[in-house]
């Protein structure tokens, strides 16, 4: 019964955690869905036939994917097109890294992890090993972080949230 309830207790901690981290995280500045998509790499390889192509960076010299306030980089950038449209970019390097700025009043959201996906048909951004996702000292860390940026919904895997201590008012 013990170990039900603080299993129970721990999921329900998970679900408010995220919640309290990645709601404010959920929106982007509306102006970056209308922005161009710049990608820049210090090497990169010609379009596959498959329709990918990679863009390659180092730590000292990352590859970039930019949107507006969006700012993906990584040692590697993979782009998948389809019709001169971004379908998906995968970030990978030790770690990739993402930024965008949630509103104009509100601090930036920032994620680390192994891997950074952004499918940009569902608008979900998925973070893989050991991820992290972090707003104004609010940090969530998880294997597998899933992130619909236009919406408040989000889904980990197993996860530690830290909550800073409240601020003392002048």
């Amino acid at each position: 019964m013990c170990r039900n309830r603080h299993l129970h207790l721990l999921l329900c901690s998970a679900v408010v955690a995220v919640g309290l981290c990645v709601s404010d995280a959920s929106l982007a500045l509306p102006e970056d869905a209308k922005q161009a998509i710049d990608i820049d790499g210090p090497a990169g390889s010609s379009a596959q036939a498959d329709g990918w192509v990679i863009y390659k960076g180092s730590v000292a010299s990352p590859a970039k994917l930019t949107q507006g306030t969006l700012l993906i980089t990584g040692a590697e950038i993979r782009i998948l097109t389809k019709d001169k449209e971004l379908q998906l970019a995968i970030a990978t390097g030790a770690p990739a890294h993402f930024q965008q700025q949630p509103s104009k009043d509100q601090a930036l959201v920032t994620g680390n992890g192994k891997q950074i996906s952004l499918n940009n048909n569902t608008n979900i951004l998925t973070i893989d090993g050991d991820g992290e996702l972090n707003q104004d000292g609010k940090l969530i860390q998880s294997p597998h972080i899933e992130h619909k940026m236009n919406t408040t919904e989000s889904s980990t895997g197993p996860v530690h949230m830290t909550i800073p201590p409240k601020k003392d008012k002048p």
